[in-house]
């Protein structure tokens, strides 16, 4: 009898005391909820950040790319137009015409221009050919008559003084990227499990070359 009232008269206690642990044990949650949530949102924040400068690298690359092809077009253009012309041997304009279709397969891409030889041969390729083939164009007899040519001297030329601009804009996106894969090393398989976590290479040669 009294054992039965002193067990009914402990069940407001243990009822206190079992609230009292599950409170406890909520509280003690309560902060690492809240660094696992402003951890999913640092990460959230970071993968916004890396999309954008993503985003912005294959822009500037493809800007810069799209603009050296219409160059190439350009010359090829020049070319057919002396052949057009006239009055130029065939072997000298299927030359030229041969060598562009080349040229592209010549060109770096955004990973092998890691080696600066490759960028400075393709360079030089180019620039010869820019060279030769606007030499043909302005000796050529026709010349001061054909707005044509004289229309697609000037593209090009405007062309070639971008090459700079458009490599620097990359470089600074480039550069973007690089630094952010260096600060945040921990968290980029979470931002991004493709990610191969390497720096990419720049047109602009370190200071000691």
């Amino acid at each position: 009898m009294n054992t039965n009232k002193k067990g009914k008269d402990n069940q407001p206690i243990l009822m206190l005391v079992l609230f009292g642990v599950i409170s406890l044990v909520g509280c003690n949650n309560q902060p690492e909820n809240k660094t696992v949530a402003a951890e999913f949102d640092k990460i959230d924040s970071l993968r916004a950040t890396f999309l954008t400068i993503e985003d912005s690298l294959v822009h500037t690359w493809n800007v810069m790319i799209n603009d050296d092809n219409k160059k190439i077009k350009s010359l090829k253009r020049l070319v057919e137009e002396v052949i057009y012309a006239g009055g130029v041997d065939s072997t000298i304009t299927q030359g030229f015409l041969s060598r562009l279709k080349q040229l592209k397969s010549e060109r770096y891409s955004c990973k092998t221009m890691s080696s600066s030889d490759l960028i400075d041969s393709y360079d030089s390729i180019s620039n010869a050919l820019v060279n030769e083939i606007i030499a043909l164009a302005t000796s050529h007899e026709e010349f001061e008559r054909n707005i044509v040519m004289n229309e697609l001297i000037d593209e090009i030329g405007e062309a070639e003084g971008k090459i700079l601009f458009f490599r620097i804009d990359y470089d600074d996106v480039a550069k973007m990227h690089n630094q952010f894969i260096e600060q945040n090393q921990a968290y980029m398989k979470d931002i991004d499990s493709k990610n191969d976590l390497k720096k990419i290479p720049i047109f602009e040669l370190p200071p000691d070359q």
